[in-house]
């Protein structure tokens, strides 16, 4: 994340603004071995949504053991590591657990072999466990919506060159990292001590050079380009 203390800052702490209804209804599990993983995780998905019900299993069998009272939809987060037999088995396991359940891999060295090997089987996304706390709050904003996540680098259709093609001045990663976060304009201006319409200008180029239209389209297409990580 970014040294704040070199920027003006406002008194406002800035919101995950990539997941805006909170996770109302949602019942989103944490399936993983390590304990400070599965603490660490708990607490990055609970501040960006304080209305969902988070629960934390070290194997999936836990939870098949768990009732969650008035959920409408479900998540489950799979630290499913080693061949594509073991992921295939680890999502279809989950997938019985709690049916209908977005299921997402979070793997600790993924390559594109086990990113296929995951949406074969079944799976909706897969999330690095390298990713930052921004990178990793987005994709799961785009598998919440409904929409498969696989990082760009992770796709066997485009090589890690192709990722790369996008290239970001420092201001403009720095405003892209702030429009992650839920900043309005007036407040990353605030932040980056800069002028209001300036930020509009490197918005509009950000627009440009991701091929997207809207904010929220901007951080997820960085993400999955590799651009933002």
């Amino acid at each position: 994340m970014i040294d704040r203390e070199t920027v003006t800052t406002p008194a406002a702490e800035p919101a995950c603004g990539l997941i805006t209804d909170q996770g109302a209804g949602l019942a989103l599990a944490i399936v993983e071995a390590s304990e400070l993983l599965r603490d660490l995780l708990v607490q990055q998905i609970a501040a960006c949504l304080p209305e969902a019900q988070v629960i934390a299993a070290a194997d999936v069998t836990e939870l098949s053991e768990r009732v969650v009272e008035g959920a409408t939809r479900y998540c489950i987060l799979l630290a499913a590591n080693g061949d594509g037999d073991a992921l295939r088995t680890g999502i279809e396991t989950a997938a019985r657990t709690w049916p209908g359940a977005r299921v997402a891999v979070v793997p600790e060295a993924p390559t594109p072999e086990s990113a296929a090997a995951v949406m074969q089987a079944g799976g909706h996304g897969v999330i690095p466990k390298s990713y930052s706390r921004q990178s990793f709050t987005a994709a799961l904003a785009v598998i919440l919506s409904g929409e498969p996540f696989v990082p760009w680098t992770l796709q066997a259709a485009h090589p890690m060159s192709s990722a790369r093609a996008v290239t970001l001045t420092e201001r403009e990663r720095l405003v892209l990292t702030y429009l992650g976060e839920g900043m309005s304009n007036r407040e990353i201006a605030g932040w980056l001590d800069i002028r209001e319409v300036t930020v509009k200008l490197h918005i509009r180029a950000l627009f440009k050079k991701l091929g997207v239209n809207n904010r929220t389209r901007a951080v997820r297409q960085a993400i999955r380009m590799g651009v933002l990580d």
